[in-house]
């Protein structure tokens, strides 16, 4: 068959079946006999049922998921808070004495040491014993 023939009959069986009349309560028993004989609404049911059990896993699977996620986020914002405590602790001690002498640097005798505990021990005391006691 030729492809003009075949593209012939198929809009004639078209408009064939479009002008056929059918009443409507006909029809609609008919569509209610097909229903029930291929069981759809039963059908119908057993989807619905199925993407209910389906929506709830979902829901239960995304708030583990969310609990999971939230649950990471806090051990990432504790160990963050511990690293920049632990770097507060080891910088803070070495930092009062450096910002006593510089606030204090006319006064600091450049031909003495800053460790020198007899000039400067007051000095360092308040640094070095929060240092050495977390030690």
């Amino acid at each position: 068959m030729s492809a003009k023939l075949q593209l012939d009959l198929a809009f004639g069986v078209e408009a064939y079946v479009d002008s056929l009349l059918i009443p409507k309560m006909l029809m609609e028993g008919f569509q209610s006999s097909l229903r029930d004989a291929l069981g759809i609404r039963d059908s119908l049911e057993n989807s619905a049922r199925m993407v209910e059990r389906l929506t709830s896993v979902i829901n239960a699977r995304s708030a583990a998921l969310d609990a999971a996620l939230a649950e990471r986020d806090e051990a990432r914002d504790r160990t963050v808070s511990g690293l920049v405590a632990a770097a507060t602790l080891i910088a803070l001690p070495p930092t009062l004495p450096l910002a006593f002498f510089d606030v204090n640097g006319s006064h600091v005798d450049e031909k003495r040491s800053f460790l020198d505990l007899g000039t400067h021990g007051v000095a360092c005391l308040p640094a070095w014993r929060p240092s050495s006691s977390s030690w």
